[in-house]
């Protein structure tokens, strides 16, 4: 798992049923299905059958579901996402960075009162690595955030592109967490308001 891969997303059950409460329950469920699979993959592909097959439904119950769940994403070139999720994800990125800066900013203070060298440079000085934090031997480990200068998400794109433009892009300052919600809000709302008018 990536830093900026998540296992886990805050679920508000209120928001969630009554945004659902005009949905049947075949519904409810395909889009409980599409949310989570677009959390896991950073969106939903544009293409209907893949969506069917991820659905694991026919062509006829498809035609007659997707137009009301349709309106809970939002197109870009490659992929469907869902708003307020990728809200979620920008919120869980900015704390995961505001947290790798605070620790980090504490283990400077910490190695400095020591007398200016922490382990990570001694094992440093000696040609050595840090040893991995995780003895799980699960399939997916832990990784512990990079410093925030190495953070490739940007306050534009927080977490509505692609993985690769991720890697490619520019550090986030935690501190313009409110800035990038904003951006990415007025991202979403026009082509929103042009979808419906249309």
């Amino acid at each position: 798992m990536s830093v900026y891969e998540a296992p886990a997303v805050q679920f508000y059950f209120g928001d969630f049923l009554n945004d659902t409460a005009d949905m049947t329950l075949e519904e409810r469920g395909a889009y409980i299905t599409l949310l989570g699979y677009a959390w896991i993959n950073i969106g939903i592909p544009l293409d209907e059958k893949k969506i069917r097959r991820i659905l694991g439904i026919s062509p006829h119950k498809f035609s007659r579901i997707w137009p009301e769940l349709l309106p809970k994403f939002f197109a870009l070139p490659d992929k469907y996402v869902n708003p307020r999720m990728e809200e979620e994800r920008a919120k869980q990125i900015a704390y995961r960075a505001a947290k790798a800066e605070a620790g980090r900013k504490g283990g400077q203070a910490s190695a400095a009162s020591r007398g200016g060298s922490s382990a990570s440079d001694s094992l440093e000085a000696n040609g050595q690595q840090n040893p991995s934090p995780s003895s799980s031997t699960s399939s997916s480990s832990y990784e512990s955030p990079q410093p925030k200068d190495s953070l490739p998400i940007t306050a534009t794109s927080t977490a509505v592109v692609a993985r690769e433009e991720l890697e490619l892009a520019e550090p986030v300052d935690p501190t313009n967490r409110d800035e990038a919600l904003a951006e990415l809000r007025d991202r979403i709302q026009p082509a929103e308001e042009s979808r419906t008018a249309a």
